[in-house]
């Protein structure tokens, strides 16, 4: 073991070094992943860093760099964004959102896939009762249903179904044909 894997030994420091980045960028990311980028992302991001190291600025190393880079990169960033944005920087939430949706389509599987889209926004958001009663009252059941049918058209169950009942031979046809 030790001739095949002994000259790794010179490299301990380096993977020390390269562990403590590691570890700034994971807890930013948790941070970030969770938070999104907005206003007070890059704040967030100095307040975790300062609770699982409360030294980290006063380290001289690259994992004290990177963090220190960091949060004006992150107002840079967030300095791109019109007032009251907020950028979701992982697929995490994405990820969670079609998990939502696909849990909300078990249990309305009768609407159809298409229907739901429609829906999506509301997971993305928390609902009241205020804010329920107050998009009721925005928007009718026709309004929608409209809105549905123009910009989401026809279902893939219903184009199928249409299609089958065009190519289904009619009774009278078969009737015809055996006679």
């Amino acid at each position: 073991m030790e001739q095949k894997l002994g000259w790794l030994r010179e490299y301990a420091n380096d993977l020390v070094v390269w562990n403590q980045c590691q570890e700034v960028i994971d807890r930013s990311l948790s941070v970030i992943n969770l938070h999104g980028l907005d206003v007070q992302t890059s704040q967030l991001v100095k307040l975790f860093l300062t609770e699982h190291n409360p030294n980290w600025r006063h380290e001289d190393c690259s994992a004290t760099r990177i963090a220190e880079q960091l949060p004006d990169w992150i107002q840079q960033s967030f300095g791109k964004l019109k007032p009251g944005e907020r950028a979701w920087l992982s697929t995490e939430i994405v990820e969670s959102l079609f998990g939502k949706f696909k849990q909300m389509e078990r249990q309305h599987s009768k609407g159809g896939f298409i229907r739901l889209i429609a829906a999506i926004p509301t997971l993305c958001m928390q609902a009241t009762r205020e804010t329920v009663r107050k998009a009721f009252s925005a928007v009718s059941s026709k309004a929608t249903q409209k809105w549905i049918e123009v910009s989401l058209g026809q279902t893939l169950t219903a184009r199928r179904n249409a299609a089958y009942r065009v190519s289904r031979p009619k009774k009278c046809d078969h009737v015809l044909s055996t006679a």
